[in-house]
């Protein structure tokens, strides 16, 4: 059974890893680069999980940056996947 406490305490914990998703989120669609809407963004326990395609390393590596400097957010797993230009995702 959970307590009030602890659900009160997971409740925050959740609202928090949202808001800071969104903040990495938003910071991503400021850098211009429109390729960035196809990322997705999960925070868990101040790790953001970075999911999606993008064309470059070179981008993939930006997106982990913006998603690093967010306050609140100490490691990234980036999972993006690099699929250049004229090739298929998996």
């Amino acid at each position: 059974m959970i307590s009030t406490l602890d659900a009160t305490t997971d409740a925050g914990r959740i609202s928090a890893a949202v808001k800071l998703a969104r903040q990495i989120d938003l910071r991503l669609k400021a850098t211009g680069y429109l390729t960035f809407r196809d990322v997705a963004c999960e925070v868990r326990d101040g790790i953001a999980h970075l999911n999606g395609c993008l064309r470059s390393h070179h981008l993939k590596q930006i997106a982990q940056a913006v998603a690093i400097e967010v306050d609140g957010i100490r490691a990234v797993d980036n999972r993006i996947v690099v699929v250049p230009l004229g090739t298929q995702p998996r």
